[in-house]
């Protein structure tokens, strides 16, 4: 009697391991022929489809071997290992997907960044030139201010030469020479000439000092303009990754328990 049991309990332990054994090498041959990342991209049927076909051939095996059937527990044990992987996988796939677009929003940062320097440069060398033509302007005036004091010299010298030459030509017009008054008239037209040329000349300059502080403030607005445009989308660059920070989703480690 104790010989027949001990018969029966080594012939349920072989058969149970016959049935580990061949579960095994199912799921072995299911990896091998799909590959856990074609699982882990397939829809849920397909995941049913693949676990039913690793079960079906366990169910083939144990009839050969005379083995009535797969628990019920190990069928769900087989389901609940396949789908795990898959949602591991899952996870792993989105995981990569948030480190690209952490790595792209760093890349765009540090463009931003650089930038930045640039326009910071770029706004220091226009200050500096700024700064030369605030003394260009200044000599400019000075000159303007000399020449109004020369054209201020020329028409008091002017009135002053034409009351003497009417006073001279009232007293002394019978007794001058004709030539002599020629040499008046045409030594007046050159005076007037040169006034009109000194004020062409401070007008020109005028017009050149207007139009030098009307550039430095248009570049130096244009500059400030784009550097606030710059700040504002690097603002929005940080704001937008630490959104996705936040969202991340950090998978926590699945636990599986063996099927024996």
């Amino acid at each position: 009697m104790c010989m027949r049991n001990n018969n029966t309990m080594w012939s349920m332990w072989t058969i149970k391991t016959m049935q580990r054994t061949s579960i095994m090498r199912s799921i072995g041959r299911i990896n091998s022929t799909h590959g856990m990342e074609t699982i882990c991209g397939t829809s849920k049927n397909v995941h049913k489809k693949l676990i039913l076909h690793g079960v079906s051939e366990v169910l083939g095996v144990s009839g050969v071997l005379g083995v009535s059937g797969v628990s019920q527990e190990l069928k769900e044990k087989l389901y609940s290992a396949l789908k795990s992987k898959a949602e591991i996988n899952d996870l792993s796939e989105k995981l990569k997907s948030q480190r690209e677009l952490e790595a792209r929003y760093t890349a765009e940062i540090k463009s931003l960044k650089s930038n930045i320097k640039t326009l910071k440069r770029e706004a220091t060398l226009a200050q500096k030139a700024s700064s030369a033509n605030k003394i260009k302007i200044f000599s400019l005036e000075t000159k303007v201010r000399e020449l109004e004091g020369k054209l201020d010299d020329l028409e008091l010298e002017q009135v002053l030469h034409d009351l003497n030459a009417v006073g001279g030509m009232i007293e002394d017009l019978a007794q001058s020479d004709p030539k002599e008054i020629d040499s008046l008239r045409l030594e007046l037209k050159q005076v007037k000439e040169n006034l009109n040329s000194k004020e062409y000349t401070i007008e020109y300059m005028e017009k050149g000092i207007e139009a030098t502080h009307e550039t430095t403030s248009w570049e130096i607005d244009a500059l400030y303009l784009a550097r606030l445009k710059l700040m504002e989308k690097n603002r929005s660059f940080k704001d937008q990754l630490k959104l996705e920070k936040n969202n991340k989703v950090d998978p926590q480690p699945l636990s599986m328990n063996d099927s024996s």
